[in-house]
């Protein structure tokens, strides 16, 4: 990795936080997980892995809707794949992988970063039930 001194700096103040900030991270996911249990695709943990959730990304048929909702309530969220590898313009394929286009199609990542609050987790759950609700 190429970094300056100043990012450098910055990465080994922050190192010190780094098992507390993936503990935070595992315990937004839970809250995740329980409140919105049944209300769309969520990753699937075994119990013997250590997840940090760099990323928490959901699947939903209806995620422009969604999305859409969730920015009208002051969620931000984020779609980090919107275009499948294979159709990525550097390959330029005709190949059809359909479960890839659906799924790029359904994914969008809820906020995880381990400075949200109990409360400000518990309102991106309460507002999406309430999306699914309506």
């Amino acid at each position: 990795m190429r970094l300056d001194g100043l990012q450098a700096s910055v990465l080994s103040v922050k190192l010190k936080y780094l098992d507390r900030d993936n503990k935070r991270r595992r315990e937004i996911a839970e809250m995740y997980r329980n409140g919105l249990n049944g209300v769309l695709g969520m990753p699937k943990v075994k119990d013997f892995t250590y997840h940090v959730y760099h990323q928490f990304v959901i699947t939903t048929f209806n995620r422009d809707g969604l999305v859409d909702y969730l920015k009208q309530n002051d969620i931000h969220v984020g779609i980090h794949y919107p275009v499948p590898l294979h159709k990525q313009p550097v390959y330029n394929t005709d190949q059809c992988l359909p479960f890839s286009e659906m799924l790029g199609d359904m994914c969008v990542s809820l906020p995880i970063h381990p400075t949200l609050t109990d409360k400000e987790v518990n309102y991106v759950i309460d507002t999406i039930n309430q999306y699914y609700r309506t």
